[in-house]
């Protein structure tokens, strides 16, 4: 049972390296338009972030809390494929 638990822990590990933030946004059922209110961040930020172009790190962290929130999760940039920051 070890080797099940072991491996169950190593695919949740390499799944959560290999997220994007919009995959997030979307498991936290938020549109771009809902996660722009709920961080008071614009619109087209959120769009730059998700398509991998370059947006402040501060700007980044606030995202990833709405989204941690509503996912109850503790993703951080490291976590996020394709984050640029400045």
């Amino acid at each position: 049972m070890q080797d099940w638990n072991d491996w169950s822990i190593a695919l949740q590990e390499r799944e959560r390296c290999m997220t994007t933030l919009k995959d997030l946004r979307l498991r936290a059922h938020f549109s771009k338009r809902k996660l722009a209110k709920e961080t008071k961040i614009d619109l087209e930020t959120i769009t730059r972030a998700e398509t991998g172009k370059r947006v402040q790190e501060v700007k980044v962290v606030i995202i990833l809390e709405a989204i941690n929130k509503a996912l109850k999760s503790s993703y951080t940039i490291a976590d996020i494929e394709g984050i640029v920051t400045l």
